[in-house]
């Protein structure tokens, strides 16, 4: 015996879709943004998570080194010279055995070797020296702009010391020259971007003006030009590689002897030579004929289904670089999660009744 169960609600009337929503990779990864496609790259990789966590952190210290940093990088204390480091410790034993919590370090007691003149120091659990945060210190200038006197750690007496990683040959905190340090090392990464950035956008700017239109319309779907047009690699002309995709593209586009040649010579190429190699797809006498024809096939376009529109491109983009196998699986994978059937009752309707279809738009890119 079979039993039935019935659940109410509305009736299909169309193929059963996919919703775009997180978790769904093949829908998800063709909607989403260039910002979400890079955040989820990101955060898949836990090494690139953990050191990009490590890098803020090391930012952060730079950024606020003076306040971070319990002494002055350059003060010195010539009676503390190779001092070892001094142990954070949590508890204090009071004279009569009891005992209390107290952020604390201990002190020292030198020695001084009158043979060799070498200082030795022994670790004095009777000298306690008090810290704490948000202490007062010796002043300094926030980003030397603010005048501050407040440091996140350090003793509470600004005489008493605090030596947490020793001090070098000149009495100087290892800690504070470190932490100062950060600052310097981690800037010049940032000013090694900014000079790349610079010269990324002299060279850009110069390409673009000896050339750059090549680059543009080799990126486009379809190209149309007017009989007085022609066509150069430029940079070539200058000393230059091109490099803003004209060397990627085109020989996808042509030929690739024809490719190779207009990029070793940088000649001009005329309008009817670039339909004759399948650069353009059509050449018109003026602008205006030019402008009013394109117009029209774009209006032939738009009035097709955007989400159709969207999946055709997707395919020939998918089928340029892969092979027929690798796209017919793309291709299976992609119309199970985003065929929608209500487009294609609407072009019948539109066509029954003798009008334009309307169609919903594409998907909120997130």
């Amino acid at each position: 015996m079979t039993t039935h169960t019935y659940i109410e609600g509305t009736a299909e009337t169309a193929p059963a879709t996919t919703a775009i929503r997180r978790g769904n990779k093949p829908v998800e990864l063709a909607a989403a943004g260039q910002w979400t496609l890079i955040w989820q790259k990101f955060v898949r990789n836990k090494v690139a998570v953990v050191a990009g966590i490590i890098i803020l952190g090391l930012y952060f210290i730079g950024l606020f080194a003076e306040f971070l940093a319990p002494a002055l990088p350059d003060a010195s204390k010539p009676l503390f010279t190779y001092a070892p480091p001094q142990e954070i410790r949590f508890v204090t034993t009071d004279k009569d055995g009891t005992q209390k919590f107290q952020l604390h370090v201990t002190g020292y007691s030198m020695t001084v070797d009158q043979a060799s003149l070498k200082r030795t120091y022994v670790i004095d659990d009777a000298k306690v020296v008090p810290i704490g945060f948000f202490v007062k210190g010796a002043p300094y200038k926030l980003w030397g702009v603010i005048p501050m006197t407040t440091h996140f750690l350090g003793p509470i007496k600004s005489s008493d010391t605090m030596y947490l990683l020793g001090t070098d040959k000149l009495g100087r905190d290892l800690l504070s020259r470190l932490i100062y340090g950060t600052r310097v090392s981690m800037s010049i990464g940032l000013i090694g971007v900014c000079i790349s950035l610079c010269l990324g956008v002299i060279l850009g700017s110069l390409s673009g003006f000896y050339g750059g239109a090549v680059d543009m319309v080799c990126a486009a779907d379809m190209r149309y030009a007017t009989a007085d047009a022609f066509f150069c690699i430029q940079e070539i002309n200058i000393g230059m590689t091109a490099d803003v995709g004209t060397l990627q593209r085109l020989p996808k586009l042509i030929p690739e002897g024809v490719a190779r040649e207009w990029a070793y010579t940088g000649d001009r190429i005329p309008a009817a030579r670039a339909k004759e190699v399948g650069f353009v797809n059509e050449v018109f006498a003026d602008h205006d004929t030019l402008v009013e024809s394109v117009l029209g096939i774009a209006g032939r376009i738009a009035r097709h289904s955007p989400l159709a529109i969207w999946g055709t491109k997707e395919m020939v983009n998918y089928t340029r670089d892969h092979s027929v196998a690798d796209s017919l699986r793309y291709m299976a994978g992609w119309q199970s999660g985003m065929f929608m059937g209500g487009d294609m009752m609407e072009e019948f309707a539109a066509k029954a009744e003798g009008r334009d279809p309307a169609f919903e738009g594409l998907p909120r890119r997130r």
